[in-house]
């Protein structure tokens, strides 16, 4: 479409939207304020607006700009009661549906009867039909009636002397629902004050409501129908049942070929009375149009940021990226990786938004290091939109470097690992020296420069910190990358890989103090049992000593002389001394003539799992790998002797 066209059919359709509003409200009871809109518009788009563009006031341009929005809700609330009536219209028009009630054939026989005899005899007469919009308000203010729909009937209700003759019958479906209704009267200014009050409550309920009216004169015998805000008067009698099928059924009265109206030709009839009007929508249009076009050539300013990429596969940008596509052995230098570059963009509002989010790519084929200029000319947009100019912001860089890029092979060590383990519950204890690898090396990607410096030694290697919890009671297993301390020199892992890493996670483990036992003699074979008669124990070997261990009982890490270790570890002993079993059986003596020592035998009466409570341990809080024993201080062997005699 040429731009000439464009503009003439942007203005022609604006033009025709400005005329059948302005023609619409017209119409109603704000025709002194649509004058005086179409005037101030006028004045606004042509005088004040077209004056500060012009002579380029920006004082008064960004007043006018600011106060537009108050101006158009001034106006919404000026033309509140046209506003609705129209919407309403709007929803009461096929085009969106609306279902029309249709009344039974005798309803209608029987109201055409009665509304030509009252005709006839210049009897006064109104009565409405209520379609779609509900007039239970006019209802209420009646006298309810509730009776079959009878020529009778209707003629005795406007009866001259009939009490409930002066108001209107308001006929639902096919009842009578009330009677002595009283409607709201049309404030049109452009119908005749010489009509009488009859007709004028007729017109205006249909203003206000989808009803169909009809009012008998008493003066001169005619009869009216209104829908829709307009009046069709002196209906011939033979064609008012004609009439009101086509407004209750399937047509409506203002499609009638017998009734002025229907937006359609209401407007064609207006292109030949309205010029001033017509003359007016356009100058307001164009108007509109030349702000517009003013308003929406812009520039601004939007922030990419730097991405490499790899040319071994096409590149993807996402939103504010700028990603530059290198050779496979160059890359970014550290200082210019996610760097933001400002770029202004000139164009009007609607090219500006298709884009969004600004994106791009840019190729670099030469290899060699060093600076590198960034040409906006040869940046692939991703969202390129014709008509659209881009320049570097002012202080912006526009030039990168770029390095050589190579892989070093680590072999992985367990000093390499950095684990926290403040939050480690503190009856575990971590064992750095048997960390395990997958893989055992590592291909690390980098400048060539670091790399060097990170197998002399002047970068110390590590991976990311892994960070312990209080439920990790076991082997913690976790994939780490490379730490950030070596990332911000450019070294990653090749092909962004992980490392496999298993940190041995054991209960703490302490000793206790020692513990003194005495030794009881036993025999444990019922059939030796005269040789216990016969020996015993010597006395420096009638007590054995212990040492308490405990492994994941108590905290590795807490001082020993804190309340709650010293009330623990008394718990601990005690449990000890009241459980532990101290023998040796002289079942286990050698054979007679091979000596007389014994191995120091112990036991436990009760499990220590068993005697939670009594250790101040919670259930709950054990792992399964806690341990509770004793080991054997004194000598391993006890030498018996012989009773005398």
């Amino acid at each position: 479409m040429s731009e000439l066209l464009g503009w003439a059919l942007q203005a022609l359709i604006l033009t025709i939207g400005i005329y059948l509003f302005l023609r619409f409200v017209r119409t109603t009871r704000g025709s002194r304020l649509v004058r005086g809109m179409v005037v101030s518009v006028m004045v606004g788009v042509l005088g004040l607006w077209g004056l500060a563009n012009w002579l380029e006031l920006e004082e008064l341009n960004y007043v006018l700009q600011n106060i537009a929005g108050y101006v158009v809700v001034i106006f919404a609330i000026l033309f509140q009661p046209e506003l609705r009536r129209g919407i309403a219209q709007i929803g009461e028009t096929q085009l969106v549906g609306r279902l029309r009630l249709k009344l039974q054939e005798d309803v209608l026989d029987q109201v055409v009867k009665a509304v030509t005899a009252m005709a006839a005899r210049r009897t006064g007469a109104l009565i409405a039909f209520e379609r779609e919009s509900p007039l239970n308000v006019y209802v209420e203010g009646g006298v309810p009636i509730d009776s079959a729909v009878t020529r009778l009937g209707i003629e005795s209700l406007f009866h001259p002397g009939s009490a409930l003759h002066d108001g209107a019958v308001i006929i639902r479906k096919d009842r009578i629902a009330a009677a002595s209704c009283l409607f709201p009267l049309t404030k049109n200014p452009q119908f005749s004050r010489l009509r009488g009050t009859r007709h004028r409550a007729a017109l205006g309920l249909s203003e206000e409501t989808d009803a169909v009216t009809i009012a008998a004169s008493e003066e001169t015998g005619s009869i009216s129908i209104c829908l829709g805000g307009e009046m069709r008067e002196n209906v011939p009698a033979g064609q008012l049942e004609e009439l009101l099928h086509a407004a209750l059924g399937t047509g409506d009265l203002a499609e009638s070929a017998e009734v002025d109206g229907g937006l359609l030709r209401a407007s064609l009839t207006g292109l030949r009375q309205d010029f001033l009007w017509l003359a007016a929508s356009l100058v307001i249009g164009v108007g509109i149009l030349w702000i517009a076009h003013r308003d929406m050539s812009i520039t601004e300013i939007e922030e990419v940021r730097l991405v490499q990429h790899s040319s071994e596969e096409p590149p993807q940008p996402g939103p504010a990226e700028l990603v530059l596509v290198l050779p496979p052995n160059m890359r970014l230098e550290s200082e210019y990786q996610g760097v933001a570059l400002r770029i202004e963009i000139t164009g009007t509002r609607g090219q500006l938004n298709d884009i969004g989010a600004l994106s791009g790519t840019v190729s670099f084929e030469d290899d060699a290091p060093g600076q590198k200029l960034l040409d906006l000319d040869s940046i692939t947009w991703a969202h390129d939109v014709f008509g659209l100019r881009y320049e570097w912001s002012e202080n912006t860089a526009t030039q990168v470097a770029i390095e050589s890029y190579e892989t070093l092979l680590v072999r992985l060590k367990p000093e390499f690992v950095v684990i926290e383990e403040g939050d480690l519950d503190p009856r575990y204890q971590t064992r750095p020296g048997e960390v395990l690898f997958e893989p055992e090396e590592i291909a690390v990607a980098g400048p060539s420069r670091d790399l060097a410096r990170l197998e002399a030694g002047e970068l110390a290697f590590k991976l990311e910190p892994l960070r312990l919890v209080r439920r990790d009671t076991s082997d913690k297993v976790a994939n780490l990358s490379i730490n950030e301390s070596l990332t911000g020199f450019g070294l990653s892992f090749q092909d962004d890989v992980t490392v496999r890493v298993t940190v041995p996670i054991v209960p703490a483990t302490r000793d206790l103090e020692v513990i003194t036992k005495e030794i009881a003699l036993v025999c444990m074979d019922p059939e030796k049992e005269a040789e216990r008669e016969r020996w015993h124990l010597p006395p420096h070997a009638q007590k054995a000593r212990f040492t308490i261990l405990t492994s994941g009982l108590l905290p590795a890490t807490t001082d020993p002389g804190s309340s709650g270790i010293v009330q623990r570890t008394a718990a601990i002993r005690r449990f000890v001394d009241e459980n532990l079993v101290v023998f040796v059986d002289v079942a286990e003596l050698p054979p007679q003539g091979e000596g007389r020592a014994v191995p120091v035998r112990w036991s436990w009466r009760e499990d220590w799992k068993q005697s939670l409570d009594s250790l101040g341990l919670d259930m709950g809080a054990l792992g399964g790998r806690e341990i509770l024993d004793v080991r054997l201080e004194s000598e391993v062997l006890v030498f018996l002797e012989e009773r005398a005699g």
